[in-house]
This record gives structure tokens, C-alpha cells and sequence, in this order.
């Protein structure tokens, strides 16, 4: 990865657990990092409510004003700025969910522009996901969020999962989905993001890029209970 990673992608696509697991990821590589967590759209999932993983792991949260507080107004932080200025050597971008949570994103679009040689832009994709199942589907919201945030996606993550329920089967399918994306748009697939548990005996099908181990921080307990 660069020293600027913006990770986008529809709501389920795991954007925002990819960019904590990334930012911890940077902390231990660097010794310490920086995630600037710009989703004012979905109040749940949020990088911010990692506040104390990622301070004992080395990591600074820039969250949403009025994040873990009663208020339920959320607004960007004007030290989001400071990120550009920043002595980190890795930072993270939790972009926030589809076109309207793009559009917060290209506030910073002058910013990034000035960086971009050091900047990935990647959409992170679940195809078990709705308005993610297909590459038509895909490419549609891909195009939207390039629109909105006034950048270009530079890269694709298949992050396809049912969570605890995910097997072999659905990793196929994941990668086969995002493969066609790729070839459609010309946008290289940099990772298939899979849990740690998942890797060794999936290694054969997800073959054409880096893998990216995914622990599960954001995802309660409770919600496997129903699945």
C-alpha cells in the first residue's frame, strides 16, 4: 500500500473494517499511523467506535465531530486537513459508504490530487452484498463514487464474505465476480481480504492477488446468532 489509502465501497462491502485492520496493519509496519474516519452516513460500523484498539495499537483516530457522544449530527473534523501535513508514514481513509458518503470525500479531492503519486483509491467489494451481487452492479456504483469524489478509483479490493458463514464456495464466487469487474474496467484487483482462518485452505482460488488477512473488530457477537 502508499502513505495515502482511501478505502470506498457500498454499504456491507466491510470498507470500514478494512480500514481499521489496515490501520492497525500500518501502526505495526511504521510504528504508528493515522485513520481518518470521514462516514457521516452510517452511524453504526463506524471506525470511531475502534477509539481504544487503535489508540493501545498505535494508531490516531480523527473522528466525525460529535462521534461517541449523544449527538446525532455528525460533522468532519477539521483535522482532517492536518493528515496532509501529518509525520505518519501510513494513513487511512474511511471514505464512508456509497455516492453520498463519496461526496464528503471529495472535499479533500484538491488535496489527495496533490499527493496522488503516494495515494490508492480503493473500492472495496462484497458481492454477497446487495447492489454489489453483479459486475453491472458494481461498476454503476463504481462510476458514481469516482463522480462524487471527483478521483479515480486505482484499485479494487474483493472482500467477498458472509462473516462466520463464509466457505469455499462463496470465496469462488466473490473472486470470480470481481475478476469480471477488473477486466471490464481495467482496474487491477489488489487483494482478496479474507479472514486468517479462511486463508490456507483458499489460497488455490484466490491466486491473482495479494491476500489480505480480516479480523473481525466491528461485527458484535450477537449478530451471528441469526445467522
Amino acid at each position: 500500500m502508499k502513505k495515502y489509502n482511501i478505502f470506498a465501497g457500498n454499504f456491507g462491502s466491510g470498507k470500514t473494517e478494512i480500514s481499521v485492520n489496515t490501520a492497525l496493519y500500518g501502526a505495526k509496519k511504521y510504528g504508528s499511523a493515522m485513520l481518518v474516519d470521514m462516514d457521516l452516513i452510517n452511524p453504526y460500523f463506524k471506525s470511531s467506535s475502534q477509539k481504544e484498539l487503535l489508540s493501545e495499537n498505535g494508531v490516531e483516530l480523527v473522528s466525525p465531530g460529535f462521534a461517541g457522544t449523544q449527538y446525532d449530527t455528525p460533522s468532519l473534523s477539521p483535522r482532517m486537513y492536518s493528515a496532509f501535513d501529518s509525520d505518519k508514514k501510513f494513513l487511512v481513509f474511511d471514505s464512508g459508504g456509497d455516492p453520498d458518503g463519496a461526496t464528503v470525500l471529495g472535499i479533500l479531492a484538491e488535496r489527495f490530487k496533490k499527493v496522488w503519486d503516494e495515494t490508492e483509491f480503493f473500492m472495496v467489494i462484497n458481492a454477497k452484498r446487495p447492489m454489489q451481487e453483479t459486475p453491472e452492479d458494481i461498476i454503476d456504483l463504481l462510476h458514481e463514487i469516482e463522480d462524487c469524489s471527483r478521483m479515480k478509483i486505482t484499485a479494487l479490493i474483493n472482500n467477498t464474505n458472509l462473516a462466520k458463514a463464509t466457505d469455499r464456495q462463496c470465496l469462488i464466487e466473490g473472486a470470480e465476480i470481481v475478476r469480471e469487474v477488473s477486466k471490464r474496467t481495467g482496474l487491477p484487483i489488489r487483494y482478496h481480504a479474507v479472514m486468517p482462518e479462511l486463508i490456507e485452505e483458499n489460497k488455490d482460488v484466490l491466486y491473482d492477488a495479494e491476500i489480505l488477512p480480516v479480523t473481525l473488530h466491528l461485527r458484535p457477537e450477537w449478530f451471528d446468532l441469526f445467522a
